[in-house]
């Protein structure tokens, strides 16, 4: 009931203080809170994606269907690359493309996937740099060809990419 003045000076100091500390502890709880936005901001989830006709190398895990094969390794169909992750000291997997309209992609390992309806090469090895690392099934009672290997096409691609920003 008395007037901040009237206080006795023990009174206005610990008021002083308690209205001092509780400002330092509402900076300091906002500062936190932005150090942990700015964090998070950093890894965000970033994810892109291309569609469209170009040209892409797909090195790892994918699957071929043939349209029409003209020889062993190339013709016309569509690749599925799904290049994974094998182990820390594995060479990586990956997608590199090249859009019609000058984009260029990469993508590493399981941080992204893509695929081309277009004419096809193929080779059923990693080309002596070890990134299969895994078993490797290929099925040639049909069309379809399971492997780890290297393929090259141009046509329609479709390209995403996961990869942490920042």
């Amino acid at each position: 009931p008395y007037p901040l003045c009237a206080l006795p000076p023990t009174t206005k100091q610990w008021y002083q203080r308690r209205v001092h500390g509780d400002l330092i502890s509402i900076m300091n709880v906002l500062t936190h809170l932005s150090i942990i936005l700015s964090i998070s901001s950093c890894l965000v989830l970033a994810n892109e994606s291309f569609s469209g006709m170009g040209s892409f190398a797909c090195y790892g895990d994918m699957s071929i269907t043939f349209d029409k094969s003209s020889s062993a390794g190339e013709g016309e169909g569509f690749v599925d690359c799904q290049p994974s992750w094998g182990s820390p000291s594995a060479p990586p997997q990956g997608i590199i493309a090249d859009g019609a309209d000058g984009s260029h992609w990469v993508t590493v390992d399981d941080k992204g996937y893509g695929d081309c309806d277009g004419s096809i090469w193929y080779k059923t090895d990693d080309l002596g740099l070890g990134y299969c690392d895994r078993k490797m099934t290929v099925d040639d009672g049909h069309q379809t060809r399971l492997f780890c290997g290297y393929a090259t096409c141009d046509g329609y691609l479709n390209i995403e990419c996961s990869m942490l920003s920042g």
